[in-house]
């Protein structure tokens, strides 16, 4: 079965990097992602997850390597709306005027009649729990609602692939846990890649989590498989989920029966 999304051997390296691409940040990079799967990606700070982002969707190009999506080779500039990026701060994304006319920027520079336009603007906005926002202008939105918006924005271009970049930075537990159940209802409809330092959000959303380290992917496979070994987690500038460590000790102690 051909993956829908398949790198290979992929290599990038920013221009003022010595050494060229076997020096860069992604060296020799493969992975391929099957269609219907939640895959998340973690490493620490400057392992090269959102590079990897930019250069899938087309906005970066790589120094080597090859890009397949749906069997056909992604070449420089290349377009492909079926590939939607969620940046990881809404206001990179978010520019026009109301939230209506955010989310129909990506359908209307499709081509599509006014009347399609609006059936994915209002879709999307449903789908994300965020109808009521739709005549609301960008700059009177949270932090929370413009995360939500811009994954409206991203939904209604259709997308086989969803890439989400560090979705829940800088959210209260509110508008984590609305982002958390967003992402869990769309499990089967969208396949999507999720880059994120929560990895309590990667182990309840994910099914498949790639370490990303030294311009590599280092380790691949169940969640809490490969976040529960804490020497592979340590090497890599990560920590070990609360959740997958043990309670060895009760946090209040039992009361002693007394004697009949």
């Amino acid at each position: 079965m051909t993956a829908l999304l398949e790198i290979n051997d992929l290599c990038f390296a920013y221009p003022d990097t010595p050494g060229g691409p076997d020096r860069g940040i992604l060296t020799g990079l493969t992975l391929q992602i099957q269609a219907g799967e939640r895959v998340g990606l973690i490493g620490p700070n400057g392992a090269g997850k959102t590079t990897l982002f930019l250069v899938t969707c087309g906005i970066l190009p790589p120094s080597r390597g090859q890009i397949r999506f749906r069997g056909r080779e992604l070449t420089k500039n290349s377009f492909i709306p079926e590939i939607a990026l969620v940046l990881q701060k809404p206001d990179d994304q978010l520019f026009c005027p109301s939230v209506w006319e955010d989310v129909a920027f990506g359908p209307q520079n499709l081509g599509l009649s006014a009347q399609d336009v609006a059936s994915r603007v209002n879709e999307a906005l449903q789908s994300v729990g965020a109808a009521a926002l739709a005549q609301r202008p960008i700059h009177h939105l949270s932090e929370g609602e413009k995360r939500i918006v811009a994954i409206a924005g991203a939904l209604a271009m259709h997308p086989a692939l969803v890439i989400y970049d560090e979705p829940s930075t800088g959210l209260d537990i509110r508008s984590r846990r609305r982002l958390i159940s967003l992402l869990q209802q769309n499990r089967k409809q969208k396949t999507s890649l999720i880059a994120s330092h929560d990895l309590e959000l990667i182990l309840e959303v994910c099914d498949r989590v790639l370490l990303l380290g030294q311009g590599r992917i280092v380790a691949d496979g169940q969640p809490a498989v490969i976040m529960a070994d804490e020497p592979l987690m340590q090497a890599h500038g990560q920590e070990k989920p609360h959740s997958l460590i043990p309670h060895r000790n009760q946090h209040h102690s039992p009361r002693r029966q007394r004697n009949k």
